[in-house]
């Protein structure tokens, strides 16, 4: 038996065909779709990245950042690269790259601390998410230089920008893409008997992806 021998057909998949693929979903074919058509559906594709990271944390949607620390009183606070939502796990690396985790404490928690500029070691950080993108602030504020704090953020999912873009989502989730969009289009374009199927083809795909997306390591609780 020959193959293939690829794993790029699906994952190449750019923004043009996805689009495609959903408005045939709603019974709408390549030579119906319309400027207006496909502009409506990059606006839902984008809605519905912005409510995929708010539903759950994603695999494909998480980096790891390294921020370099001055040992200066500057090392208060940092501004979280472009995109930024939220920081899921935070270490302080020191000068012999030892790692060493600090804890996440509330806007409130941070405001009862009498002396914000204390310098140490740190131990803690609040993220404060009203700005774009969310700033962080350290407790202790660092004094030793050539250390870094290291962390894993969950990021935006990036924008879908022009047809020809691939979208930035893992090949996993490419046909929940497909079968959500295209439930997302049938709000505006098809007839409620249509729409009603979709949208449970969509929750059924979108459940299989993020079942797929778990992080399988064993789970492990503590308190802090």
């Amino acid at each position: 038996m020959t193959t293939s021998g690829t794993y790029t057909s699906v994952a190449n998949f750019n923004i043009a065909q996805i689009i495609d693929e959903a408005f045939r979903r709603c019974k709408v074919t390549p030579d119906k779709i319309t400027a207006e058509h496909t502009l409506s559906a990059r606006i839902s594709l984008d809605l519905m990245f912005i409510d995929w990271v708010n539903d759950d944390v994603m695999q494909f949607s998480t980096d790891q950042q390294e921020q370099a620390l001055t040992g200066t009183t500057a090392d208060i606070s940092f501004v979280t690269p472009a995109g930024t939502i939220d920081i899921i796990g935070m270490v302080y690396r020191n000068t012999t790259v030892q790692d060493i985790q600090i804890m996440p404490v509330s806007r409130d928690d941070y405001l009862d601390y009498s002396q914000k500029t204390v310098t140490g070691q740190p131990t803690s950080y609040f993220v404060d998410k009203t700005t774009i993108p969310p700033v962080v602030y350290l407790y202790p504020v660092n004094n030793i230089e050539d250390t870094s704090i290291v962390y894993n953020r969950l990021r935006q999912i990036q924008d879908v920008g022009t047809p020809t873009n691939t979208p930035d989502i893992s090949v996993t989730y490419k046909e929940a893409m497909c079968a959500c969009l295209a439930a997302k289009l049938a709000e505006k374009y098809a007839d409620g008997e249509t729409e009603d199927r979709l949208l449970l083809k969509a929750a059924k795909a979108y459940k299989m992806a993020t079942d797929q997306d778990r992080d399988r390591s064993p789970l492990v609780l503590k308190p802090r």
